[in-house]
């Protein structure tokens, strides 16, 4: 661009915001009296001068939303198109927050697959970074070739008419296109300082992740709920969407039966909410439950079951074995890409499977336990426990900040002398001050022995670390063992397994 170019659009941008700020004025004084209010055919309040075929341009409101609907929602702001207003029809995909374990919505999945599959051509698929949904949009969108735009939200805080025209020029020189030809984006300004106190009432209250929810609802043409959180902020706003005379989007609420429409969804449906009913007779319900394919015999597969006698198996010789707990994983596996986990969700794959029988059966297939990092800046280990593994009902505790159980009845176990000829060590227990003093070399086998309140004793996980990957198939077939919980279980793992698999007690007689 030449100079005289960027001059021209400076003016430009410069008419953009007087025209705005009078407008503006105009509907405050007037009281948003129907016959001042921008009509949806004029939506549009200047263009700038670029010569390009998608002059960038700046509107009031969306297309086809009236400029007293958003202001009433959202306060009065600038939306800046850098390549041309997106004229198509606009769904908005929105759900309060799905949790860690999204293997366990597979529900989630299969409404947001089925949404952009039945998108049409003509419409695009809205989203905002940071939302729920995002991540989850952009990625089926490529998947399935839906359009979609990205909605580029500032914070509530205020601007002045001068302070506008400052964002409109940076947000134009710094517009990158995107590296999807299926996106485009629109970017909507700060408050104008003029009508902050209106702008502000709602999305004060509870920060910028309110301001983006509602900017979502806001500029949805159709609203698709995937997920509605019980007095959570997607509640809220489409409960007020809903009440809003001025607006006529639909909403449709996903539900896999019609058993599952929970209280809040039949409080939204009293308010014209349209429940969506998935038939999913066909689909596996991944809720840990997982139904795998191994049915057959472990001849099939050329292995036989190894026999460990009954004096020498991990229960019955405790102090002979150390055990690996496999538990569930809240993503990608370990050098997974997490496109990759991503995608096998919003297909609904089974390998989208993240409980602890599937992290089982996932080394049983590699046969290598991958190693994580246990202590910050030192080396990844693979962890076991000299706790015996009968034991593991009374050890079974729920751990809040890590989010999981310790001790699930899956995992491997592995003669103690056989780990020890691969470097594999017992963990030293130690104070703050001996901790902070140890070598980086050796900071992967020690341990503070209390967390920071003094609540609780590591201490008495009894751990051995092993500095790596952990290839299992440097192990005779008679030192390693599989346990599960499960007769499905152990007969569906021995298809895969070369070494015995073990069902655990349901519940352990005392020694």
């Amino acid at each position: 661009m030449s100079e005289d170019e960027h001059i021209n659009d400076s003016v430009a941008l410069r008419e953009i915001v007087r025209a705005a700020t009078a407008i503006w004025n105009q509907l405050s004084e007037d009281g948003r009296r129907a016959e001042t209010v921008a009509t949806p055919a004029s939506f549009a309040v200047a263009e700038s001068s670029s010569s390009c075929d998608s002059p960038t341009s700046v509107t009031l409101s969306f297309p086809r939303l009236p400029t007293d609907v958003f202001i009433d929602w959202f306060g009065p702001r600038l939306i800046l198109w850098p390549t041309g207003v997106v004229t198509a029809r606009r769904t908005s995909i929105v759900s309060s927050r799905v949790g860690t374990r999204k293997d366990l919505k597979q529900g989630w999945f299969d409404a947001l697959r089925t949404a952009v599959i039945r998108h049409e051509q003509t419409e695009c698929l809205c989203y905002i970074k940071r939302t729920a949904a995002a991540d989850a949009v952009i990625r089926a969108s490529e998947l399935f070739g839906a359009r979609r735009l990205r909605i580029d939200v500032e914070s509530d805080r205020s601007a002045s008419a001068a302070e506008l025209l400052k964002w409109l020029e940076s947000k134009a020189r710094a517009h990158t296109p995107s590296t999807s030809a299926l996106e485009d984006v629109a970017y909507v300004s700060p408050v104008f300082l003029a009508d902050t106190s209106r702008g502000q009432r709602d999305s004060n209250q509870s920060g910028h992740s309110a301001i983006r929810d509602t900017a979502l609802v806001l500029a949805g043409e159709r609203i698709v709920t995937l997920s509605c959180r019980s007095g959570g902020k997607i509640e809220k706003l489409l409960a007020r969407h809903l009440q809003d005379k001025k607006r006529d989007a639909p909403v449709l609420l996903a539900a896999v039966t019609e058993s599952e429409i929970d209280t809040v969804s039949r409080l939204l449906v009293s308010l014209g909410a349209v429940p969506w009913l998935l038939n999913r007779d066909d689909a596996d319900a991944m809720s840990g439950q997982t139904t795998h394919s191994n049915t057959g015999s472990s001849q099939a597969n050329g292995h036989q079951p190894v026999s460990v006698s009954v004096a020498d198996g991990p229960l019955q010789a405790p102090e002979e074995w150390l055990c690996h707990w496999t538990r569930p994983r809240q993503g990608a596996w370990i050098e997974q890409p997490d496109e990759e986990f991503l995608d096998e969700l919003i297909l609904g794959c089974q390998t989208a499977d993240r409980s602890a029988y599937a992290a089982l059966l996932r080394i049983v297939e590699q046969r290598q336990i991958k190693a994580s990092r246990s202590v910050q800046n030192a080396a990844k280990t693979v962890s076991f426990t000299a706790v015996p593994l009968g034991e593991f009902r009374r050890c079974r505790i729920y751990r809040k900040h890590k989010l999981r159980f310790d001790y699930e009845p899956w995992g491997i176990a592995i003669r103690k002398a056989a780990l020890q000829k691969s470097v594999c060590r017992p963990v030293t227990y130690v104070d703050r001050a001996t901790y902070d003093d140890v070598s980086e070399d050796d900071r992967c086998f020690q341990q503070l022995r209390f967390d920071a309140g003094h609540r609780i004793d590591w201490s008495q996980e009894r751990e051995w670390r092993y500095v790596g990957d952990l290839d299992l198939s440097q192990f005779r077939c008679a030192d390693v063992v599989a346990f599960v919980d499960t007769h499905d279980e152990a007969t569906a793992l021995q298809t895969e397994a070369p070494w015995r698999v073990l069902q655990l007690p349901s519940i352990t007689k005392p020694a």
